[in-house]
């Protein structure tokens, strides 16, 4: 059996078509025709039923396309980790992310990575802007997706993904969750709850009271899943950055649009990387998360 007759057998199968499965492996209609054949006389089963120009596929089809999906997508996989071998590509990858981002972009990207490269173990870390900041510094993050809270570095790489927006979300046991939007000045009397390691307190609190304008009393945790119990139980407000609205959990919390005198408050959102530290996986990594973020290229410049 040859790798290429079972390529060939999956498309068909895929595309429900002789005709689009040639055109997706760039052969002709005849070449897949012979090689659907060929496998079906060296297992010694018909994989199809055919009726005229039309065809079904039998239990035997159906299998071998799922088994056969499955080699294929091995050897793929083989014949990137030997690539990445032979290249002196690393082994590890430490990804940071925004703690308080919401959106499902790293998410699909870390999948759409690891499919790709299952031989790259991934570490992921979230934290602060400047949590991150310093982990990178100290070698313990390869990339990281953050918000830009100061100038653009020329030793880093600085991609830019997209602008975010600034939430707050309440528990909807808080009136604060039924305003139509809020300001920080109108939140002095109610704990903001802070995603931070006990070392960045002091710069987040400085950044949210002296950049953001905020005058409340500040909660701080340790990770978003933390500030959000927090909020089902009615302790405080947390901020959260998101490029659209992201529903609340029903029955336990709202998000209501941070604002200041230009309107909703937001962030801009990059993927950073130190430039001597760049790698064919980083440089990867980084595009398909901006492609998962619908950035391309004019949007802004890639630093």
């Amino acid at each position: 059996m040859l790798l290429r007759q079972l390529e060939y057998f999956c498309a068909v199968v895929e595309e429900s078509s002789f005709t689009r499965a040639a055109e997706s492996c760039y052969v002709s209609q005849s070449a897949v025709s012979q090689a659907v054949h060929a496998l079906e006389s060296e297992l010694g089963v018909e994989l199809l039923s055919r009726q005229g120009r039309s065809f079904s596929v039998r239990p035997t089809g159906a299998l071998v396309a799922r088994r056969g999906r499955a080699v294929l997508s091995s050897v793929d996989a083989m014949e990137r980790e030997v690539r990445d071998l032979e290249l002196g590509l690393p082994t590890t990858m430490k990804v940071g992310v925004l703690a308080s981002y919401r959106g499902d972009e790293m998410a699909r990207t870390l999948a759409a990575f690891a499919k790709s490269h299952p031989r790259v173990q991934m570490d992921v870390v979230s934290g602060s802007h400047d949590y991150l900041y310093d982990q990178m510094q100290r070698g313990r993050v390869d990339v990281s997706l953050s918000d830009q809270r100061r100038s653009l570095s020329t030793d880093y790489e600085n991609a830019y993904l997209g602008r975010a927006r600034l939430w707050i979300e309440a528990s909807e046991a808080s009136p604060y969750a039924w305003a139509l939007e809020l300001s920080p000045m109108q939140l002095a009397d109610v704990p903001i709850i802070l995603v931070a390691s006990s070392r960045q307190e002091e710069v987040e609190r400085s950044y949210f009271a002296d950049v953001l304008n905020f005058r409340s009393e500040f909660l701080f945790v340790r990770s978003v899943e933390e500030g959000r119990l927090l909020v089902a139980a009615n302790r405080g407000l947390l901020v959260t950055e998101s490029r659209t609205l992201k529903d609340g959990e029903v029955g336990i919390s709202r998000q209501v649009p941070l604002v200041d005198d230009d309107g909703q408050m937001t962030s801009e959102l990059y993927c950073f990387w130190p430039r001597t530290r760049s790698n064919a996986f980083i440089e990867e990594f980084c595009l398909n998360l901006r492609e998962a973020f619908g950035a391309v290229e004019g949007d802004a410049e890639i630093a």
